[in-house]
């Protein structure tokens, strides 16, 4: 079965990174395109042989979609995930998720009343060098997890409009990419953060904006876990790296849209060392949600609505830690 899909918000992301993907994707097919500047949505799906809807309802309203991928401010994204579970529609809805742990859970509740599928946009997840480390971590391969770090760093301009306001974005660098570190860390350690304790030159009402931020957690599994987001750094390598008691894992410059890499194990006095090409991160993605919709037998990769409800409460957790200078005890709703 091939998956159908609305795409609502063309902004960068979607129409430089997820519209190619969907057109080079195996299980789905772009239907057609909404956003609310009426000349940008008739002109990408022109482009593409699409259709384009005058209204997000209409989108909804249209049989020959089945499933919808929200790239919209982040402020949007509970109202239109309910939204769309109710014409049952199944959602794919990017990062981060939802701003507060309620909304994420209205939102889960709400795909789950309706039967219908809620995926996140972590993209690292289908690395596979991620995948591989995830593999040899649940593997014992390395032993008890110690320490697992994982940063993101650029030197970039600042972000512009709506990213910049804490009430639509909940953050600039945090909610862009230190989510997905969030996540990554989760992922390829199979555990939940269990505290955390943030540090950052924004997040707070006198200085919205981020250019860096850190946190630092204790893991529900015994260990510690670090990650960085900025975008103030020039000449880092964006790594994910994994401590334990029998070895270490490092996944070198494998933290990025479109990244290639390494991943290298250390074990019992040894090195053994995978290189990867450039990885199409966002067309496995679609591929694999599209997959899992279709009922095909897929690997356990994709972010699910439980996984992006509990990133969003760890990303709460930080913000909460930045303002009050304390470490902040995680609770999951999910």
């Amino acid at each position: 079965m091939e998956i159908r899909w609305g795409v609502v918000g063309l902004g960068i992301h979607a129409s430089d990174r997820m519209l190619p993907a969907l057109a080079r994707s195996r299980y789905g097919r772009l239907a057609g395109v909404y956003s609310r500047r009426s000349e940008t949505t008739e002109a990408i799906a022109r482009s593409y042989g699409a259709r384009a809807y005058p209204a997000f309802d209409v989108m909804l309203e249209d049989p020959d979609v089945h499933a919808v991928y929200l790239a919209t401010p982040n402020d949007l994204h509970r109202d239109q995930t309910i939204r769309a579970a109710a014409a049952g529609k199944h959602v794919l809805v990017e990062k981060p998720m939802a701003l507060s742990v309620e909304d994420a859970a209205a939102m889960v509740r709400a795909c789950a009343d309706a039967r219908v599928r809620l995926y996140v946009g972590f993209h690292l997840r289908f690395h596979p060098a991620h995948r591989r480390a995830r593999s040899l971590v649940a593997a014992g391969e390395i032993g008890e997890i110690i320490w697992a770090g994982a940063r993101w760093t650029s030197q970039r301009p600042a972000d512009q409009g709506w990213r910049l306001d804490p009430v639509r974005a909940g953050g600039t660098l945090l909610t862009a990419r230190g989510v997905h570190l969030v996540d990554l860390i989760r992922f390829v350690c199979g555990t939940e953060f269990r505290t955390v304790s943030g540090c950052s030159d924004g997040l707070r009402e006198e200085a919205p904006t981020d250019n860096t931020t850190t946190a630092t957690g204790e893991l529900a599994s015994g260990g510690f876990a670090h990650c960085v987001c900025s975008r103030l750094v020039t000449g880092s390598s964006n790594d994910l790296e994994i401590c334990g008691t029998r070895g270490t894992i490092v996944c070198r410059s494998t933290i990025a849209v479109d990244p290639a890499g390494t991943m290298v194990l250390r074990k019992d006095g040894s090195e053994r060392a995978f290189s990867f090409d450039r990885c199409d991160l966002s067309a496995e993605q679609i591929d694999w949600v599209s997959g899992a919709i279709a009922g095909r037998d897929v690997e356990a990769i994709g972010a699910d609505g439980q996984a992006g409800g509990r990133v969003t409460a760890v990303t709460v957790g930080v913000i909460e830690s930045v303002r009050s200078a304390k470490t902040v005890a995680l609770h999951y709703p999910f």
